[in-house]
Formats: C-alpha cells, structure tokens, sequence
C-alpha cells in the first residue's frame, strides 16, 4: 500500500510517522468510482463521483486550484503503485463476474468486490495523516478527504486506468480553477461551501456514453503494454505501514476543524511543523511550546533552528 500525504511534503509509501492526526471517522462514506465529473468553479477544483445507478447521489468535492494541483501530483504517483496489484487482480475479478460481457452487472460486481476489500482498516494503518491524502490498497487509489472539502468523511476509490485516462480533464479544471477567483476570497471554507451547495443543484447520474467494450479492451491492452515496458516502482520499505503504525494517541482537533488552520494550509501559510496555524491558539506560543491542537510538542515552523 502506499500512502500521499499534502499538509507536508510529498510522502511516497504507507507511513508518515511524526503526523499525529486522526483520519478514521468511523463514519466515512466509501464510494467506488464508477461515474466521474471534474470540473472548476470559483477557484476550486470540483468533483462528482460515485455510482451511476439512478437514484444514487454522488459524492461532491471541492478543493482549492493549489490543493487540486498537488493532489494531481500524488495520484500519478499513486496510479504507478496500485498498478502493481491492479494487473494481477483485474483479470482474475472480470473472470469472476457472473456476466463479463454485461457492463451493467461487470460494474456491479467490481463495485461490491471493491467495498469487500476492507478499506477502513488499511485507513486504520495510516498514522493519524489528516486527510485530504490518497491511498492505494486492493489494485486501486483511495482518494480520503473529510468537510470542510466535502459534505461528510468520505474515501472515493479509483480505478488507476480511470485516472490515467481523466488526467488531462484534471489538468484542465486545475487550470481554470487558477483563472477564476474564488467568491469568497475573505474566507476559504465559505468559497468551498457555495460551489459545493451549487454542485447539488446538477443532475445526477452523468449523461456521458461509457466506453464502447471494443475500446475498452483497446486501452486495457495499451494500458497493459505500458505497464509491462517500464521498470516496477518499487515502494520505501520503511513507508509501508504495518496494522500497530495508527496505534497511537488520538489528536485533540484537526486542521481542517479549524478554519484558520485549514485556510492557512490552502494558501501555503506560516505554519507549524505539525500543520497548524499558531494564530489560531489561545496566547502567544512560541518555538517549543506544545500545540493546542493535536500532540505535537515542539511548534516551530520548517525555518526554524
């Protein structure tokens, strides 16, 4: 499994281990992506995401063109990692459908398979990594993000080839999401608030045709090709989690339950090394001094001595 971490740096592999923050509500919503819309309003990137059974809403989110970007950043990384189980799983799984060549009933099957997979306890490894963060378990890339980016705690897991396949439409989005400005630049959460309540307001399931089966089968075998001809990515060693990494103290609040801390994160502001703004404490911390907010003992920002 690998794990990509954006309140730091870029943290390839399961493992982050000076985080000390809590990221398994236990009552994250886990979606398997079978519809996908990417967009951009305001200066955020959108999503839409979910099943495309009538009647089932998707899940919404909404992140700045800043956070959009890195998030862009990991999941190429994370598609080359869930490659590595993806090609071994994907034909066994098909094979197993009670109708392959049903796209309806193979969607179905690949969705129930996918929520059998145990995805809250490969969430259970991760050490305390506040979300938005991704994920890969099971051949495939979990996207984790809890409110003030979404309506609820939610984990949205992708296909890698769907990834590979929408990447130009993010690079798109990400790039009129930097051109508009956000409605409410006074406040980030207020400017994610609107373009999420204005993304209920569009119809649901998406009107796109899927992919014919014949080009489905062609970019499998692209796709497959491609893997096959380039060198394995191989995964730090001390970055894979193991089931006792998230056995530790829970954090007393989150970044993003604090709206100065989550603003001061999407425009790259002075933080502590923990990811917590100190403007937001009570006083006046200094350098050494533990945060109000989780258990990091020694505030000091990346700077400092």
């Amino acid at each position: 499994m690998c794990l990509i971490d954006y309140y730091s740096e870029v943290v390839v592999g399961k493992g982050a281990r000076t985080k000390k923050r809590d990221s398994r509500p236990s009552h994250r919503w886990v979606v398997p992506v079978n519809g996908l819309e990417i967009g951009a309003a305001s200066g955020m990137l959108t999503l839409r995401a979910g099943s495309q059974k009538p009647g089932v809403l998707p899940a919404r989110v909404v992140v700045p063109a800043n956070l959009g970007e890195e998030l862009l950043r990991g999941m190429e990384v994370s598609v080359r990692d869930a490659e590595e189980d993806y090609w071994k799983i994907i034909g066994p799984l098909v094979g197993s459908a009670p109708a392959p060549s049903d796209e309806d009933a193979l969607a179905e099957h690949i969705h129930e398979w996918l929520l059998d997979q145990d995805w809250p306890q490969a969430l259970r490894m991760v050490p305390y990594d506040q979300p938005p963060f991704l994920i890969t378990h099971a051949g495939h890339v979990g996207l984790v993000i809890d409110p003030p980016y979404t309506p609820r705690p939610v984990l949205l897991i992708f296909d890698p080839l769907q990834l590979q396949r929408t990447r130009t439409k993010f690079v798109n989005a990400i790039t009129h999401a930097y051109q508009t400005p956000p409605s409410a630049p006074w406040s980030m959460i207020e400017s994610v608030t609107e373009v999420l309540r204005s993304l209920n307001c569009q119809p649901w399931p998406l009107k796109a045709p899927p992919l014919s089966p014949g080009h489905a089968e062609t970019e499998m075998r692209q796709r497959r090709a491609e893997f096959l001809a380039r060198e394995p990515f191989i995964r730090p060693e001390d970055n894979d989690l193991t089931p006792d990494a998230g056995a530790q103290g829970d954090p007393a609040e989150s970044v993003t339950g604090c709206e100065r801390c989550a603003f001061s994160v999407a425009i790259g502001g002075i933080l502590c090394l923990c990811g917590h703004d100190w403007a937001c404490h009570d006083g006046s911390p200094s350098l050494g001094e533990p945060c109000t907010h989780c258990q990091c003992q020694d505030m000091r920002a990346p700077s400092d001595p």
